[in-house]
């Protein structure tokens, strides 16, 4: 399983977005603002007749901040902008994988309101891979 495809997603947005935090991989952040990048279960690849394979990977986005309009825009900038991601968008830092596309799993939802007062916001996403 290529091992860097969540560093190399974040990275990937980071380029790409204008973003009012660094992304964090795995945990979120106590922060009162941040955002993070997981890797959720997933259903583990697709065969087809010729033998070949694709890996699906889920990943999970949460957007936390203090301002709410603020979580559900950046939130929905990014639903918009990996439901549209297509072939090697994302590059693999090792060259373990091939990106072949990525989509919504499951639309921006409102988490929580933590004890701090920061909004948390999710959206699950599959990106499809080729494994080099």
């Amino acid at each position: 399983m290529p091992s860097d495809f969540i560093d190399d997603m974040a990275n990937h947005l980071e380029d790409n977005f204008s973003l009012f935090e660094a992304l964090s991989v795995d945990v979120l952040p106590e922060d009162l603002n941040a955002i993070t990048i997981r890797r959720t279960p997933a259903a583990p690849l697709e065969r087809y007749l010729d033998g070949s394979r694709d890996l699906i990977i889920a990943f999970q986005i949460l957007v936390k901040h203090q301002n709410q309009g603020q979580a559900i825009d950046t939130m929905n900038q990014f639903t918009i902008y990996l439901d549209e991601l297509g072939p090697n968008a994302v590059t693999s830092a090792d060259g373990s994988y091939q990106f072949i596309k990525s989509e919504i799993y499951t639309m921006p939802i409102f988490v929580e309101k933590d004890s701090r007062g920061s909004y948390i916001y999710s959206a699950l996403f599959n990106a499809t891979i080729t494994k080099n």
